[in-house]
């Protein structure tokens, strides 16, 4: 009894010690997650609530979304150039957290979508390469390289962003009890950003397109996909900058070109050991046939056919033409993209030979890699140049065999989503290049990590193909992600944090958490005091609506957008002075500065604007503050008073 009783105890002992220690990996593993969540997140607070942008797109998406939910009728009384997705998960972030419609209640919705999608890049390199110090690398640098969200918050690029890195998590489940449910997913993520914002929604939908078709089973229905496919994705580019190819998008065009050719051809010659069947893409076309439903029969519950049809078309029909921020590509710059793609179709060419010299390769992927971080943190745009016609290098293997699903898909879909996406950059080329090339931070880790597996391969590097191997141990991996963290925040600590340290907050109604210069500070400050004196209503010239947030003064309509100058029909603009006229006390805000930047073209458009010829000619400014001029009727004051007011100003 006594000996059965110590083998009892003995087991037991064994089994408590073998849990306990899994215990302590698992409890290991999940402080240094919680560190890099932490820290990461700090680090994007303190950045979210610095600075104010004084194009202010952030006052745009607040009245809309704040005019929306009072009054409905989107693209009918309340305008908007984008889809009307993401008005509704703007509309749901808001009202199921609880989180008031002002600037810093939109800060805080940007931050989740921004920390989000970090947290799922991270998800989606972790599950590729299991290495966790690399991972912890993809989380601080995918919020770095999309700061920009900070610039524009409640902009469809903060949904933008989010769901395209969760499209990347859910191909990694290609085989498996869910890869139905993903693949469906997938194909919702391309309804659900058509219809936030069209041009997006395609460039997504074009990039699953070919990754789903070049990963089938080869068959007349596969050659017929590629063989329509193929030709209408090299031609996008020059479609969709036809209207700009003689003046500043010709080189934009040519880049975008080689790179999308390099990348549908290549994905073609890719074989697979388990390809997709017919019948299995089926699923993501559901998805997408699923999420068009749900989406526009919510929005025809308020919104008759024809008023959705026209908001749904306007930025096709309208953006290109009226407002542009040229993406321009020196002749330099297009000779280092020319050698670039010549490298990138030798190494394929020569993939075979390549096969039988994996530290070659392995090598050369290193340094892509390697190179390709070093080129977003510090030019992102030279990463057009270098690194877009390499993208094959991603699905490039040097074993010479075919590969599975699970390994080629999520691969195939980083990659297209990155060459395809980077036309987002079209006409406005702004944060959407940063957005545009986030993804691409993934992208040369991937490489980074497979270069080593090749070296792996080869013998005599023994030390090189150690360095994965010491990253696998848990322990060591998670103190080095909580020290990698430590040392991010201590540089963010130094460089980053100047403007949320020193600066005051705005002191403005929803807008205490915002941290500006005191110049800014004080201009806004004073600029809303005479509204607040002087104005019922105002209109702004353009657009500057975090006015109206901060001084509680309404926009005349919802007929409100930064650019409304040429963006608004001339039907539209007599509504709004309509309303202005009706008004005992309208103001006009003006900046001439501002105006210029929202019309590239010149301001000769400006005769054929009701709103614009009643702010020059039918107004008077009654207060100047910086670049700012406030303007009333001139019927409505003495010239001889508003002289006076407007010389004490100054």
């Amino acid at each position: 009894m006594r000996q059965e009783a110590t083998t009892s105890h003995t087991s037991v002992s064994v089994q408590e010690t073998t849990a306990g220690f899994r215990y302590s990996v698992r409890i290991e593993q999940i402080l240094a997650a919680l560190a890099l969540v932490l820290c990461g997140s700090w680090f994007a607070y303190k950045q979210a609530f610095s600075q104010f942008q004084h194009y202010d797109d952030e006052g745009l998406m607040l009245i809309m979304l704040r005019h929306y939910m009072r009054y409905g009728g989107l693209y009918s009384s309340t305008f908007t150039q984008y889809g009307p997705f993401q008005v509704y998960i703007h509309e749901v972030a808001h009202v199921v957290l609880g989180i008031p419609v002002t600037h810093d209640g939109g800060r805080i919705v940007m931050l989740i979508f921004w920390i989000g999608a970090a947290i799922l890049a991270t998800v989606f390199l972790y599950a590729l390469t299991r290495q966790v110090v690399l991972s912890a690398a993809v989380f601080f640098l995918t919020l770095t390289l999309s700061i920009v969200l900070r610039y524009e918050p409640g902009h469809p690029q903060q949904v933008i962003l989010f769901l395209t890195e969760l499209g990347f998590c859910l191909s990694l489940r290609a085989r498996g009890r869910v890869s139905k449910l993903a693949t469906f997913l997938i194909g919702a993520i391309a309804a659900c950003l058509i219809l936030t914002k069209l041009n997006v929604g395609v460039f997504y939908a074009a990039a699953a397109f070919f990754s789903f078709v070049a990963l089938m089973s080869p068959g007349r229905l596969r050659t017929l996909l590629l063989t329509l496919g193929c030709p209408a994705a090299i031609l996008m580019p020059v479609l969709i900058m036809r209207t700009h190819l003689h003046a500043w998008a010709w080189h934009y065009c040519l880049l975008a070109t080689a790179c999308i050719a390099i990348f549908v051809l290549t994905i073609s010659a890719i074989p697979t050991t388990d390809p997709w069947r017919p019948a299995e893409l089926w699923w993501p076309v559901a998805g997408f046939l699923a999420g068009l439903t749900l989406i526009l029969g919510v929005a025809l519950l308020s919104i008759s056919p024809n008023v959705l049809l026209e908001g749904l078309l306007l930025p096709v029909t309208h953006a290109a033409g009226f407002f542009f921020i040229p993406l321009k590509i020196p002749s330099m710059g297009m000779a280092i993209a020319g050698a670039s793609s010549m490298l990138s179709v030798l190494v394929w060419k020569t993939r075979d030979r390549l096969a039988h010299h994996p530290d070659i390769l392995g090598m050369f992927k290193i340094v892509v890699g390697l190179a390709t971080i070093g080129i977003l943190l510090t030019h992102i745009l030279a990463t057009s140049l270098v690194a877009l016609p390499l993208i094959p290098l991603a699905y490039l293997q040097a074993s010479g065999r075919p590969q599975t699903l699970n390994y080629l898909f999520p691969r195939v879909l980083l990659c297209g989503m990155i060459i395809f996406q980077f036309l987002q950059a079209f006409p406005v080329k702004g944060s959407h290049v940063h957005i545009a090339l986030t993804p691409a931070m993934a992208w040369a880790f991937v490489l980074v990590f497979d270069g080593y597996r090749h070296l792996e391969t080869v013998s005599g590097t023994a030390l090189l193909a150690q360095i994965p191997a010491l990253l696998r141990l848990r322990a060591v991996s998670a103190v080095l992600t909580m020290c990698f963290s430590a040392a991010i925040l201590v540089d963010a600590e130094q460089t980053h944090f100047a403007d949320y340290e020193s600066g005051p907050t705005l002191d403005l109604p929803g807008s205490t958490r915002i941290h500006v210069s005191s110049a800014d500070a004080k201009l806004y400050s004073q600029l809303v005091a005479d509204i607040r004196e002087n104005c019922d209503v105002l209109l702004t010239m353009p657009g500057m609506y975090s006015l109206n947030l901060w001084s509680e003064r309404p926009t005349p309509n919802g007929m409100n957008w930064t650019g409304w100058m040429t963006t608004l029909s001339e039907k539209q603009q007599r509504e709004t002075l309509e309303r202005l006229r009706k008004s005992p006390r309208p103001c006009v805000a003006y900046n001439r500065g501002d105006l210029a930047y929202w019309m590239p073209m010149g301001e000769d458009s400006l005769e054929k604007s009701p709103l614009g010829k009643y702010v020059a000619t039918e107004t008077v400014t009654i207060a100047r503050v910086a670049d700012y001029e406030l303007r009333v009727p001139v019927t409505e004051r003495d010239r001889d008073v508003s002289t006076h007011l407007s010389n004490a100003h100054q």
